[in-house]
């Protein structure tokens, strides 16, 4: 139906089934009648012509990406009959400039929002308790959140690739989540979950999570305090301004593709204290040296052998009397040059 340019639904349809209407591509005015109860699947996935749809009060649920990849899509008005807003329902809606969510919504899909890259505001009203994974990922042009009083599950990746945000705050009677510094934490404040450019860890961190800090290109520095032991999967990817930081002797484990693109990034020092890095954690070609303070050169190949190195580029800085064992190593033989000066 890529020609199909204007739709009326007429009072006798009471629901719109799982992908009516999906890459209709030129369809730019449809009416929606008062009795339709439902919006289902992927109803109006790839109607990229359209620009504004309401939605009547009769509506209940929308259903998981039933507006996804609708880019010339600017308003919409969500009744307060919803309850719910389903998977990626809004996913790709890029020329989305505001949105507002009705007091009725109680939860907040999966990628509900991603890639809402014109969406400079947002509303979550208190009646929301649940905001799903990646449920605002890549909404480029949000510059502030506040998280409700009510809201007791959050995803990972909330706030991922939001590199314009500069201010997280959680309402002071939240009984599950607060902010300090604009990070996103745990009630204990043990657990960071999402970060932003300006944030600053506090000492009360154990843990920075998955995707927390995800594409904050304006991320040029950030002290990690020595309280945390943990980096997660993707804690700082896509962080391409990040030119310094200095990994704690407290980390244990550092998560797969925890600085992958962090394309300033050009010097990095392991301490002794990591016993086991992910895969293509430090990957990128702009890195050019490693210290690390393992005397011994197997065990060193075993915790950064997926690591993401690119060996040809690197120096590698590794302890006083070690190197003629690390020259030695295959793996390590392949490196730049080896330094031994590591105290």
């Amino acid at each position: 139906c890529s020609s199909l340019e204007t739709i009326e639904i007429p009072n006798s349809v009471s629901s719109i089934g799982d992908g009516a209407f999906e890459g209709c591509s030129s369809l730019k005015t449809i009416v929606i009648p008062d009795s339709i109860t439902s919006i289902g699947y992927e109803v109006f996935k790839g109607c990229s012509s359209l620009e504004t749809i309401e939605i009547p009060n009769s509506v209940s649920s929308i259903g998981d990406g039933a507006f996804e990849g609708c880019s010339s899509l600017k308003t919409i008005v969500i009744p307060d009959s919803i309850t719910s807003i389903g998977y990626g329902a809004f996913g790709g809606c890029s020329s989305l400039e505001t949105i507002e969510i009705p007091n009725s919504v109680s939860s907040i899909g999966d990628m509900a929002f991603n890639g809402c890259s014109s969406l400079e505001t947002i509303e979550i009203p208190n009646s929301v308790s649940s905001i799903g994974y990646r449920a605002f990922w890549g909404c480029s042009s949000l510059d502030a959140i506040e998280i409700p009083d009510d809201v007791s599950s959050i995803g990972e990746g909330v706030l991922a690739d939001c590199d314009a945000l500069n201010s997280i705050q959680v309402a002071e009677d939240n009984q599950f989540y607060k902010s300090v510094d604009n990070c996103l934490l745990s009630k204990d404040g043990l657990s960071l979950i999402s970060g932003c450019n300006i944030s600053i860890i506090p000492d009360s961190a154990t843990s920075i999570g998955k995707y927390a800090f995800e594409g904050c290109t304006s991320l040029e520095a950030i002290e990690i305090p020595n309280s945390v032991t943990s980096i997660g999967d993707g804690a700082f990817e896509g962080c391409s301004g990040l030119k310094a930081i200095k990994i704690p002797d407290s980390v244990t484990s550092i998560g797969k593709y925890a600085f992958y693109g962090c394309s300033s990034l050009e010097a990095i020092e392991i301490p002794d204290s990591v016993s086991s890095i992910g895969k293509d954690a430090f990957a990128g070609r702009n890195l050019i040296a490693i210290t690390i303070h393992e005397k011994n050169p197997v065990k060193a190949f075993l915790l950064i052998q997926n690591a993401g190195f690119i060996k040809e580029h690197i120096t590698l800085n590794v302890p006083i009397g070690t190197g003629y064992a690390y020259r030695h190593t295959p793996f390590f033989a392949k490196f730049k040059m080896i330094i031994a000066k590591v105290r």
